[in-house]
């Protein structure tokens, strides 16, 4: 590579995702509010959106830690959401460290992908709620049915 593909590769605009959570505290319209912020500011660095998706609250596979101010708080929830856009190499880190200064992203992760990549993320199947066991009902039987089921049952293991 010559120097000038590289400085032509560091000032074109690729296509990059972002992955986010924010925390759990917000309103469902703050969350919004923060992801307008996100765009507003990919923006203003001279990118272009080209999708996104989300804030949703879901339930995290695993608890995430984060210390804010001398205190830990833990994370079982967290709004989730992406936002596909394009932005040149050299803007990308400036928005790397953005992210990291914003108080409402629990976490955030930016990958590089190809222009050929669909837009429209895979959606999972929903979760199946908990199995809740639930008795089924027993039937009433009279002494002489109960006797009866009792020898068929002495009848078939004297078979065996």
């Amino acid at each position: 590579m010559t120097d000038e593909s590289i400085n032509q590769e560091i000032i074109e605009n690729k296509p990059y995702e972002l992955a986010y959570l924010l925390v759990r505290e917000l309103t469902d319209e703050l969350a919004v509010a923060t992801v307008t912020d996100i765009v507003k500011h990919i923006e203003s660095l001279g990118g272009k959106l080209l999708a996104q998706d989300g804030p949703e609250m879901r339930e995290l596979a695993y608890s995430v830690t984060r210390t804010q101010t001398g205190k830990k708080t833990e994370y079982t929830h967290a709004y989730f959401g992406w936002v596909r856009f394009e932005l040149s190499a050299k803007e990308q880190l400036a928005l790397k460290l953005w992210l990291a200064t914003n108080k409402n992203i629990l976490r955030s992760m930016t990958m590089s992908v190809s222009r050929s990549t669909p837009t429209a993320p895979l959606r999972r199947a929903p979760r199946r709620p908990s199995i809740v066991k639930t008795e089924a009902p027993v039937p009433e039987l009279s002494s002489a049915e109960i006797d009866e089921q009792v020898e068929r049952l002495i009848a078939t293991t004297e078979k065996i």
